[in-house]
This record gives structure tokens, sequence and C-alpha cells, in this order.
């Protein structure tokens, strides 16, 4: 090769590495960049929760301690994998190991007849947790988390929506509020936070998603809602007819996978809500055949599923 021919190609591969550098400032665009991440189902992260609320003994003890490889993984129950599971597989559910003296893991308003504290207190052997994982901060705090399991159990072990399960009679339990304006699915403030409402948003429908281990709930027979800017202010509120979906609408729900939204209702929020209330929130009453009507959230839930049971205006 003659040298002009080199100092070209010199010149040229100078100038190609020049141009990469310059480029890297200034990348080109991602695709996958600003789309939006869907709730993850295991990893449901509720900031802050009430220690003795069922998330607080979620979201410290068992997913942290309990959920271990081979154990309450799902490999058998109770299940910890995720919060659903966790409280679906504790509640009223019959143990696989007893000693005869105990009938529920979990039994409410009983903590002395519940199977899980008599594990935690070594009245049952094996004691638990079994395995503790390295990131676990159960030594330490192992006297004030079993304090916290035993005032949830002695305050009735209600859900995150603060609602009372029924011996032989599960109560509905929902699993997923949206909204959509123009038939778009709405966004919401960090995945589980409040619907982001424009002020100009006129035709919004409101769904609802629920379920039942023992009827649909579009058999449901009381259907309402009632919308509050004071979020435990429901007390004088009217309340309004939910309807029902003649074909569910298959969205994620609150904790992430897919379900079926089976209730709505359809609102004109520009013209039928203060836009001086920043927030306004909801409730929904439900009841199947065999429970007293259900409030969720009712006042004594979360204050995490009442943010998520609600919209703020766009900014």
């Amino acid at each position: 090769m003659s040298m002009k021919y080199g100092i070209v190609s010199l010149i040229g591969l100078t100038l190609l590495l020049f141009w990469g550098c310059e480029q890297s400032s200034d990348p080109p665009v991602n695709p996958f960049d600003g789309q939006v991440v869907n709730q993850d189902t295991v990893k449901l992260e509720i900031i802050k929760p009430e220690p003795t609320s069922f998330a607080g003994i979620y979201q410290n003890i068992l997913r942290p301690t309990c959920a271990n490889i081979g154990c309450h993984d799902g490999t058998f129950e109770p299940d910890y994998r995720t919060m659903e599971s966790s409280y679906n597989t504790l509640v009223y559910q019959v143990p696989i190991k007893n000693d005869g003296n105990y009938t529920f893991r979990v039994e409410p308003y009983s903590p002395q007849t519940s199977v899980l504290m008599a594990r935690l207190n070594n009245l049952i052997t094996p004691a638990m947790p079994i395995q503790v994982e390295p990131d676990s901060d159960w030594p330490a705090k192992k006297a004030q988390y079993i304090s916290n399991i035993q005032t949830w159990i002695s305050n009735g072990a209600p859900d995150i929506s603060g609602n009372i399960r029924q011996f032989n009679s599960p109560v509905p339990e929902l699993i997923g509020a949206g909204a959509t304006e123009n038939d778009v699915w709405m966004m919401r403030s960090d995945f589980t936070g409040p619907i982001i409402m424009p002020e100009t948003a006129t035709g919004v429908r409101l769904y609802f998603a629920f379920h039942h281990d023992n009827m649909m709930p579009a058999d449901f027979q009381y259907n309402r809602i009632a919308f509050s800017s004071d979020v435990n202010g429901f007390d004088s509120v009217s309340d309004f007819p939910l309807q029902i979906l003649s074909s569910p609408r298959v969205e994620r729900g609150f904790y992430g996978d897919l379900v079926s939204y089976t209730h709505y209702i359809d609102i004109n929020p520009e013209a039928d809500f203060d836009p001086l209330q920043a927030q306004w929130f909801f409730r929904v009453y439900v009841q199947d055949d065999q429970n007293p009507l259900m409030e969720i959230p009712n006042d004594n839930g979360i204050y995490y599923i009442k943010d998520y049971m609600s919209f703020r205006w766009a900014e």
C-alpha cells in the first residue's frame, strides 16, 4: 500500500473515531425508553406500611424472612411469594402441621388459637422461621415482629382494604381499579398511586375488578360507588350504581397481573368534581349472597389502597 493511501486511510479512521465519540453524547433513540413498566407482582412495594397492618407484616416479615427458596416460595403453603397469596393461604386456612390443638393458620381475633403464633413462639416444632435469609433483620427485631403479627391477628387479621375474612365464606376482594378516557387506559402516579385526571376530562369510565372464590363478580347482589375529597369522609356522601360489563375488560390490576374488570361507572370529572380539591377518593360497596355489605376500602384500610382508589388532577 502506498504512502498516499495509507495517509488517507489514517485520516478516515481518525474522523470515524472522532465522529463516534461525538455521537456518544447523543445516542440514537431507544424504542423501549419511556415505556410504562407494569407493577411487579412479587416485588410490590408499599412505602412505609403500618407495621401491624397486613401490608407491613408481609413487607417487613413474610417476604424478606420467610419466602425462602424451597420453603414458602410457592413450593408449599402458606405461599409468601405475593401479598395476595400470603393472605389467602393464611387466614382461615387449615395447617399442614398441627398437634391437634389448632384449627387454622390464622384465626381472626384469636392469636392464641392461630398456628402461625404457635410456630413463631415454638409451641409447635419446628419453630418458625426455620431458615433466615442473610439480609433479614429477623434476629434483631424478632420480639417486635412477633408482637406486630399478634396485634394484626387480635385486630381481626384484616386485609389491606380493612375487611375481615369470614370463615367458610370468603368476602369479595378488590384486585384492580382503573380508568379510561376515550377508551384509552389512563396513567397512574407511581404505578399504584392516584389516577392522573386532566382537568378538561369529560368522558371518563372508572373500572373495577374483584375476586371471589365462590361466585362470579358479575353476580354480586349490590354494586355501588361513592366519592369524597376527604380520604375517610364517606359517612354522609351519596352513592351511585355501578354497572356490569357484558364482556369483562382485561387490564393490569393492583398486583400487576392481568385481571378481568367487570364493574364500571361513567363520570364527567370536569363538570362533577371540584378542581380546587386536589384529590378525589372513591370507595365501592359490593355484596355477595353470604356476607354483609363490603366497603372497599373502609376506614381501617391502609392509606396505600385508599390512595390507589383515587384520582388527582394533572398538574
